[in-house]
């Protein structure tokens, strides 16, 4: 059995507008300002998702390469598990937060795109 290719689009320049401008120019999950931006799926074309534009958002390159082809729900518990990777594996953040130069805080993640549905 073999694994069809994703088909991947690429949106014209006025798509791309309209996608960003839909939250303002901010990445549609961290909120960040967006100067370069990806056109994401927030449900990932892998995982059956479309190109329809209920289904795009802007997101910040960071945001983009960690999400990946992750779900939402993949996605949040990647970015929830920072703290604790840094603390596994980084003696730099280690010893930052020995010196009281870091303070962790534990919230819940929530994307800024849905933080803007709630307004």
């Amino acid at each position: 059995m073999s694994i069809q290719p994703i088909k991947r689009k690429t949106f014209s320049k006025q798509k791309r507008e309209e996608v960003k401008s839909k939250f303002g120019g901010k990445c549609a999950y961290c909120g960040n300002l967006l100067d370069k931006f990806h056109v994401d799926h927030k449900k990932p074309l892998l995982h059956g998702g479309t190109h329809d534009d209920d289904n795009l958002v802007p997101a910040c390159p960071s945001c983009n390469a960690w999400k990946s082809a992750w779900d939402l729900e993949g996605f949040r518990k990647q970015v929830s598990e920072q703290i604790q990777r840094l603390n596994d594996y980084s003696a730099n953040y280690k010893l930052a937060k020995r010196y009281g130069l870091i303070k962790e805080i534990t919230t819940d993640v929530i994307f800024h795109f849905e933080k803007n549905a709630r307004v």
